[in-house]
C-alpha cells in the first residue's frame, strides 16, 4: 500500500511540474504576442 501511495505522489508531483512548465511557456507566448501587437500598431 505504501509503495503505491509513493508512486501516486510521484506521478502527481511530476504532473504539477509539467503543468508549471507549460504555464511558463504560455506566459512567454502571451508576452511575445503582446510585443508583436505593439510592433504592428507602430507600423
Amino acid at each position: 500500500m505504501d509503495g503505491a501511495k509513493s508512486r501516486w505522489e510521484r506521478m502527481t508531483l511530476n504532473r504539477r511540474g509539467i503543468l508549471r512548465r507549460h504555464n511558463e511557456k504560455m506566459a512567454r507566448l502571451d508576452v511575445a504576442i503582446e510585443a508583436m501587437d505593439a510592433v504592428l500598431k507602430d507600423l
